[in-house]
């Protein structure tokens, strides 16, 4: 498909808590989708400008796993289709992690290898049913898995080694299965994620076996400086630096940022996720949390949705967003530079 190009101006001078600044242009590129009209999303992105996502095949209309070199889309292994897969995370190597769902309430974790080809992880218990949420270049990846209890349990699944059951943070009150789940792991083996406590939701670190308990929250995100992210209670974004706890701040100026969502983290402490659109009309808009100030990243031209999923190193951001108002999202991809804003619609 031909590309298209759109440009428009974003002013960001108050939404980055500081004195009016000149108009940044964001440059669109339309890329196209495996049919018109079908869409796209982007979750993930790694060192070597590679995206993993998912879109609709024509051919049925079902969920395919998806990649990007560069902006050129194909399609992985059809692991899953028509149980919504899911790839959350992209290693520098090309390996992928995620899951699909096996039933309306239970999720299967995969591994897809940078051909593209998938494989089910090992469960600890007879059901296969667990979360594999983030995969580092040593192939090592963060989830959980649930035992024949129905217990689960934050595990480390490796490519040579199989399942690594790092147990549980602690113990639920009586009424509650036990719950842990690993949600991301950096480079050198660093582990965050969330656990059941009594009646509560804490956030934890976990290294060479001992966990850290950082108090009540939900721990998304580490990377290799061992900056951690995610949310306190009410879901307000936080991070944690040696185990202090730091609010993001809010688009528009709040020193809290209510409603706004992290899911992404690069190795530079760059953030990025989604906030609530401050004009009526539009709602979701994605943004990029670096050096203690947020940046609006804005919509693609007309549309009113906007979300960022994930950012490497390079700064590069995927994620997603409508081109119209009520149309589908497609995947999209922002480059922040001094210059500005430039989005690209994979």
């Amino acid at each position: 498909m031909k590309a298209h190009f759109a440009l428009t101006a974003l002013l960001v001078g108050t939404l980055l808590g500081g004195a009016a600044q000149a108009a940044r242009v964001v440059n669109v590129a339309d890329m196209g989708e495996l049919g018109p009209g079908l869409g796209s999303a982007a979750f993930a992105i790694n060192n070597a400008n590679r995206t993993v996502g998912r879109a609709t095949r024509p051919l049925d209309y079902q969920y395919v796993q998806v990649v990007w070199d560069g902006l050129a889309m194909q399609v992985f292994d059809d692991c899953c289709s028509g149980f919504l897969p899911t790839p959350r995370s992209i290693n520098l190597g090309g390996e992928v992690v995620g899951d699909y769902y096996a039933t309306r309430d239970d999720s299967i974790p995969v591994y897809w290898d940078a051909a593209g080809t998938s494989y089910t992880l090992p469960a600890l218990g007879p059901n296969g049913f667990g979360f594999a949420n983030a995969i580092n270049n040593a192939g090592k990846i963060a989830g959980a898995s649930l035992d024949a209890n129905m217990d689960t349990h934050a595990v480390i699944w490796n490519r040579t080694t199989g399942v690594q059951d790092l147990g549980f943070l602690g113990e639920p009150a009586p009424e509650f299965r036990r719950y842990a789940e690993a949600k991301g792991i950096n480079n050198l083996g660093q582990v965050a994620g969330v656990g059941l406590v009594d009646y509560n939701y804490h956030a934890f670190s976990w290294q060479n076996g001992a966990y850290t308990d950082l108090g009540l929250g939900v721990a998304t995100h580490i990377n290799d400086a061992g900056l951690i992210a995610g949310y306190a209670p009410g879901r307000i974004p936080v991070t944690w630096t040696n185990g202090v706890r730091a609010n993001l701040p809010a688009l528009g100026g709040g020193k809290i940022a209510y409603g706004h969502l992290v899911n992404g983290i690069n190795n530079k402490g760059d953030l990025v996720g989604y906030a609530p659109a401050p004009n009526p009309g539009t709602f979701t808009i994605a943004v990029l949390w670096r050096k203690g100030r947020v940046i609006n990243l804005g919509h693609y031209p007309g549309g009113t949705n906007s979300y960022a999923m994930g950012i490497n190193d390079k700064g590069q951001i995927v994620g997603s967003g409508n081109l119209v108002p009520g149309g589908p999202h497609h995947a999209l991809r922002w480059t922040v530079t001094k210059a500005g804003v430039s989005v690209e619609r994979d």
